[in-house]
Formats: structure tokens, sequence, C-alpha cells
């Protein structure tokens, strides 16, 4: 019993320093290895640094997010700005629509093209500031010519539509509503502008333009 009693204590030392043990015999039966005792393995990931535990080795990683720097687009000191060219490209948009009466329609890159050559630019990019309205005015001419050929009315859909909005608008500008009436009447002996066949809008359209 003594020898048992022993044993037992040799066995729980051995096991407590991590050593696997066989004990003796006992009574003829075999002995019995026990398996070496391992710690138990937990990993841990906590924290926004991403710490690692695993067992007695901790490792930590510092992860940075990387937050890409903020696009600013900037134009050039002292020429157009967004804004202006902005309206420079509807007129350009305007003028490639409106090309549809000619046999051979311009396309965006040659009316691009005329202004730049205009203006002795490279790009409409580099027009000065205090040449904006310059560049307006040679666009707006283009348009002009294009809407008021005379096969306009028949090839552009919305012909009468524009020229209506641009006589509305010209008449609210210089203030001729009262003398555009008289004028309609006087002329065609009509009050609307729908009643108007195209010749008669295009007639009041470029009376009420030249009217100072």
């Amino acid at each position: 019993m003594e020898d048992k009693n022993k044993i037992r204590e040799l066995a729980a030392k051995l096991m407590a320093d991590g050593t696997s043990v066989e004990a003796p015999r006992l009574d003829g039966q075999p002995a019995v290895k026990r398996p070496r005792t391992r710690p138990n393995l937990s990993i841990v990931v906590s924290g926004s640094a991403g710490q690692v535990a695993g067992g007695d080795i901790h490792n930590t990683y510092h992860i940075e997010k990387v937050v890409p720097p903020p696009v600013v687009v900037q134009t050039g000191v002292g020429v157009v700005d967004a804004a202006q060219k902005r309206q420079l490209l509807d007129l350009r948009d305007d003028i490639v629509k409106a090309s549809e009466v000619k046999k051979k329609p311009k396309t965006p890159q040659s009316v691009m093209y005329g202004l730049n050559k205009h203006m002795n630019v490279n790009t409409y990019h580099e027009i000065l500031a205090e040449s904006f309205e310059k560049a307006l005015k040679y666009m707006q001419k283009q348009r002009a010519m294009l809407v008021g050929m005379a096969s306009a009315p028949k090839k552009l859909a919305d012909w009468r539509n524009r020229r209506i909005a641009a006589i509305h608008a010209r008449c609210k500008e210089r203030e001729l509503e009262t003398w555009r009436r008289t004028y309609m009447q006087r002329t065609f002996g009509k009050g609307s502008m729908i009643d108007l066949g195209d010749d008669e809008l295009e007639r009041l359209y470029r009376a009420v333009m030249g009217k100072k």
C-alpha cells in the first residue's frame, strides 16, 4: 500500500512537470504510459490593433487604415472656370445638333477646333477669363447661323420650340412683350406665336433680336 502511494506521488510530480511517466508494473499488470500533457491552445483576436494571442505567444499587429487623399481638380489661373467651360460645351452640343441641317453635320471635335482657332489657343482650357465673352459670342453665332438656315424648320424637330423660347427670353430681358404683341398684330394679324407659320416665326425672331 505504501509503494502504491509513492508511485502515485511520483506520477503526480512528473505530470506537473509536463513529462510522460511510465508507471511500474503492479501485480503483473503492464505499465500504463500516460501521455504528455499540453497546455490548452487558445487564439484570441481583440481590439482595433489586431492583437493575436496563441498559447504563450503574443503577437500584436498594428493595422493602419490607408485613406487616399481627396482628388481636387483645379483650373488654371486667369483662364475660364468650370462653369464657363460648361457653357461652351453646351453650345458645342447645340451646334452639333443644329448642324443636322447640313449635308455633312459637324462633330464635337470640329466645333471645338473652330473655337480654338478663333481664340488662338491649343485647347479651350487655355481661353483667358477676360476673353470668355468673345468665345461665347462666337459659339452663339455659329449656332444661330445653322438654326437660321432655310432647311432648319423641316430638319430640326425642336426648331419652333427653340425659336419661341428665344423670343420670350429676349422680350423678357428687354421688356418687349407689349411691343411684340403690337408688332405681330400689325404685321401678321395674329396674337399668338403658335398661330404663326415657320416663315412668320422666323421673321418675328429676327425683328425681336434686332430691336434696340
